[in-house]
């Protein structure tokens, strides 16, 4: 996870953003292919519809983590 935190970092940083919340599901076994099963997915997905954020920054798209390329959409759908 600092791995992907400092990348995320520096890209903010270019940017002259400031990233205010994470959403890491570090704890335990999280599957990236189960995504209803990860408590801080949920909650990043929660937030996000509620209009709580303005945007979601991730590592890399296989670390957005989800079943296959339908469940990346719906979950892409969401966000927009």
């Amino acid at each position: 996870p600092e791995r992907q935190r400092e990348t995320i970092r520096a890209w903010a940083k270019l940017l002259g953003l400031t990233i205010t919340v994470w959403y890491e599901d570090i704890s335990g076994r999280n599957p990236r292919d189960k995504a209803d099963q990860r408590p801080q997915f949920q909650k990043l997905m929660k937030d996000a519809e509620a209009g709580k954020l303005d945007w979601v920054v991730v590592d890399s798209q296989d670390r957005w983590g989800t079943a296959n390329i339908h469940e990346f959409g719906h979950y892409c759908y969401i966000l927009n």
